[in-house]
C-alpha cells in the first residue's frame, strides 16, 4: 500500500517513547506537575515537627526542671510527716507534688516528631490491589498492559512512621533523549481520590 511508509512513521512505538508519548497514545493526561508539588508542599506544612523537636533546649529545661521540682516536692512532702501539719497543708502538698509528677511525665513522653518527609518506594504489584484505589488500579492495569518498560512508583508522606496521602509516579526510558521521563498518574488518601490522570 503507499501509505503504509506514512502510517508507519506516525506510530508510537511504545516500548522506545517517553511517558508523556505513551500516555498520549493512550488518551491519558497525567497530573500536571505543579499540582502534584503544590500537594507535596501543603501536606509537609501541615504536618510539622513537633514543637520539643524545633526546641531541643526548651524539652531539656522543661525536662530538668520538672523533675527538680518533684524531687523538691517529694522532699517537702517527707518532712511534713515528722512535724504534722494540717491535714489542709498535706493535700495542698500531694496535690503539687502529683502535678509535678504528671509535668515529668507529660514531657518525659511527648512525642518529639521529626518534620514530614516524602519517600518514594517502587510499587509492588503484589500489594497493589489492597495499596490503590479502584480508579487508580484500573488507570494501572490500562498502562502496564498495553507497552512494556513502565516502572511505578509511590510516593508517600512520611512522619514517624505514620503514612500519610499517597501519590502514583509512572517511569519510562525515553530511548531518544536517553533519559528516564516520569509523570503522575494520581495522587489519594484512603479511598478518596484526590486528583487522577483524565482518560479520553
Amino acid at each position: 500500500m503507499p501509505f503504509d511508509g506514512l502510517l508507519q512513521a506516525y506510530t508510537v512505538d511504545r516500548n522506545r517513547c517517553s511517558i508523556d508519548v505513551l500516555l498520549a497514545s493512550y488518551g491519558i493526561e497525567p497530573v500536571p506537575e505543579d499540582v502534584l508539588e503544590q500537594h507535596k508542599a501543603e501536606e509537609v506544612r501541615k504536618n510539622p515537627a513537633s514543637l520539643f523537636h524545633r526546641r531541643p533546649a526548651l524539652h531539656k529545661l522543661l525536662v530538668l526542671t520538672s523533675c527538680s521540682a518533684t524531687i523538691a516536692s517529694i522532699a517537702l512532702f517527707m518532712s511534713c510527716q515528722m512535724t504534722p501539719p494540717s491535714n489542709a497543708a498535706i493535700a495542698a502538698l500531694a496535690l503539687v507534688m502529683a502535678s509535678f509528677m504528671s509535668m515529668v511525665e507529660l514531657v518525659l513522653f511527648t512525642r518529639v516528631k521529626r518534620p514530614a518527609s516524602w519517600q518514594e518506594t517502587p510499587l509492588d504489584r503484589n500489594r497493589a490491589q489492597t495499596l490503590l484505589p479502584p480508579p487508580v488500579l484500573d488507570l494501572l492495569d490500562r498502562i502496564d498492559e498495553g507497552s512494556s518498560g513502565v516502572k511505578f512508583v509511590v510516593g508517600t508522606l512520611y512522619q514517624e512512621h505514620v503514612a500519610l496521602d499517597p501519590y502514583l509516579i509512572a517511569e519510562k526510558y525515553d530511548h531518544d533523549s536517553k533519559t528516564t521521563t516520569r509523570s503522575c498518574l494520581a495522587i489519594w488518601d484512603g479511598d478518596q481520590i484526590i486528583s487522577i490522570a483524565k482518560q479520553a
